[in-house]
C-alpha cells in the first residue's frame, strides 16, 4: 500500500498547527480494507469542494492526506498544473464550488523535507 499513517507531522498555515493523521494512496483495486483510502474514494463526496469552476471537468484541488481537525491537506492546480502548491483545505468554510485554501508550501517535496 502507498498510503502513510504519520506518527508525528504538522503543518503550520495561516498561524495553526494542524496533525497530519494520513496520507492517502492510489489502489488498483479499492474493495479491500484500505478501500476508503484511496484519493478517488476521498475525493467523490466532497467533489464539489475540490473545483472553482463548477464547469470545470475533473478537479483542481487533490486531497492527499487528512488532517486531525477533519481539513485535508491538498495539491492546488489553479495557478500551475506542472508545479502544484501544497495548502490546507479548510473542510468547514468550503462551500461547492468555493475551496477555501491555505498555502502551506510551493511543492510537495518542499513539504515532506519540513515534516
Amino acid at each position: 500500500m502507498n498510503g502513510v499513517k504519520v506518527t508525528e507531522g504538522f503543518i503550520y498555515y495561516n498561524n495553526r498547527k494542524e496533525g497530519i493523521s494520513q496520507f492517502f494512496c492510489i489502489l488498483e483495486e479499492i474493495n479491500n480494507s484500505n478501500g476508503w483510502l484511496d484519493i478517488g474514494v476521498i475525493s467523490a463526496p466532497i467533489i464539489e469542494k475540490l473545483v472553482y469552476d463548477e464547469d470545470c471537468i475533473g478537479i483542481e484541488i487533490l486531497p492527499i492526506a487528512k488532517l486531525d481537525y477533519g481539513n485535508y491537506l491538498v495539491l492546488d492546480y489553479k495557478n500551475e498544473i506542472s508545479e502544484p502548491q501544497v495548502c490546507v483545505l479548510d473542510y468547514e468554510e468550503s462551500e461547492d464550488f468555493n475551496p477555501i485554501t491555505y498555502f502551506v508550501s510551493n511543492s510537495f517535496e518542499t513539504l515532506i523535507s519540513s515534516i
